[in-house]
């Protein structure tokens, strides 16, 4: 998905999966042919039925093909966790840049 024209987007739902031991995850595994800009993960509750939350992943680059999430991922990762998309909204809305006198 291209926003404004200028964000490329790349969107994936993520199912919820339990490990053997109990534990929640949800895995990424990057199919994608040009590199987005962002990549909008959206985690599935354990029914599969509604959005548990949202994770706004700038460029994983290039080596990063697969990624697991869990419950808690520490601060490197849940820091682009978010509840809704309105800092997405924010993030690609048009701005004016003011005039250089």
């Amino acid at each position: 998905m291209v926003l404004n024209g200028e964000l490329r987007v790349w969107v994936i739902f993520l199912r919820h999966n339990i490990t053997p031991a109990g534990s929640s995850y949800w895995r990424i595994r990057r199919r994608v042919r040009r590199q987005p800009d962002l990549t909008m993960a959206i985690r599935m509750d354990c029914n599969h039925a509604d959005i548990q939350d949202f994770y706004l992943l700038p460029d994983l680059g290039t080596t990063v093909n697969r990624l697991c999430l869990a419950a808690q991922n520490g601060v490197d990762l849940d820091a682009f966790r978010f509840e809704t998309l309105d800092f997405l909204v924010g993030m690609a809305a048009r701005a004016k840049l003011s005039e250089v006198p």
